[in-house]
């Protein structure tokens, strides 16, 4: 489809197709490759002006980052697109990036990681969404897995505290404003 959408100059296609190529590299765990095309991605659909798909394929660099082992790297990236997620008012892409936070913070600040996780998760029930992507799932099992084996007994406390947060109050506790 490259090819096609480059022939017909199609760029909104070809933002599409390269954002998806970049997301199977990603799932290939082909994660220098996978990053540079999200990054092409980003480029197409800003020149473009089309802000939330920018910021959802800077999100999905920010996921490859986390799962290539450098979350520190992710965590300005995920920061940055939430508050352009906020700005746009699109609860889905607040909820994949809060979701990709808490998979950040998950080693410094478990108890954070889970209310983030959870507060994810339940804001997208309650707006009848859900995490859609494959590797944020993915992502997400590992960190609140990872925040269970810190946390212990206090994991179940930290979860239901999440899940009591609204989409201002994980923003806030997010980017440290709490």
């Amino acid at each position: 489809a490259l090819p096609i959408f480059r022939e017909l100059g199609n760029e909104g296609g070809l933002g599409w197709v390269t954002y998806l190529l970049g997301v199977t590299l990603f799932e290939e765990e082909r994660f220098d490759e996978a990053r540079h095309t999200l990054e092409e991605a980003v480029s197409i659909f800003g020149g473009l002006g089309r802000r939330w798909e920018a910021a959802n394929a800077e999100s999905a660099i920010a996921c490859v980052l986390i799962a290539d082992g450098r979350p520190e790297a992710a965590r300005p990236i995920l920061e940055e697109g939430l508050r352009r997620a906020v700005d746009l008012q699109s609860a889905a892409l607040a909820v994949e990036v809060l979701a990709a936070l808490g998979c950040v913070r998950v080693q410094t600040d478990p108890g954070a990681a889970t209310r983030l996780l959870s507060a994810a998760e339940s804001i997208a029930e309650e707006s009848g969404q859900r995490l859609a992507t494959v590797y944020a799932l993915s992502l997400v099992e590992s960190a609140a897995a990872a925040a269970r084996e810190q946390l212990g007994d206090r994991f179940d406390a930290e979860w239901e505290a999440g899940s009591g947060l609204t989409l201002n109050a994980a923003v806030a506790l997010a980017l440290g404003e709490e």
